[in-house]
């Protein structure tokens, strides 16, 4: 079931420097808190090593990258997060290894058909 929308709660943005409700823009035009209305963002590295240069469009802020393209300002201050930190190691698990070892019988499994079951067949 949807709910009703209410005027002005569809698009809350945040300051990113501290999580407050951002009721203006900086120099970089990124929607900030009145206490950071001096403040800038620093230069902010993509994963793969490039510089991110900030956008602005009519749906908000956004970062470009040379190689990766457009990447979403959510995204772009989560990469900031992981790249200004050296003490966090991100560990990144492949998908297809299980997740518990799975204990491998070499016996071979015996399956008795009786004619009550669906999969025997004349």
């Amino acid at each position: 079931m949807f709910s009703r929308k209410v005027y002005g709660q569809s698009k809350i943005t945040a300051c990113p420097f501290c999580d407050k409700h951002a009721t203006t823009k900086n120099r970089q035009n990124i929607p900030v808190c009145r206490a950071h209305i001096n403040e800038s963002l620093e230069d902010i590295k993509c994963t793969c090593g490039r510089m991110l240069e900030i956008k602005e469009s009519k749906y908000g802020p956004f970062f470009v990258c040379s190689s990766c393209g457009a990447i979403s300002f959510k995204k772009g201050m989560e990469i900031r997060d992981i790249t200004s930190n050296p003490n966090v190691k991100v560990q990144v698990r492949n998908s297809y290894e299980p997740k518990t070892p799975v204990k491998v019988s070499n016996k071979p499994k015996e399956i008795q058909i009786t004619t009550n079951d669906p999969e025997w067949f004349d």
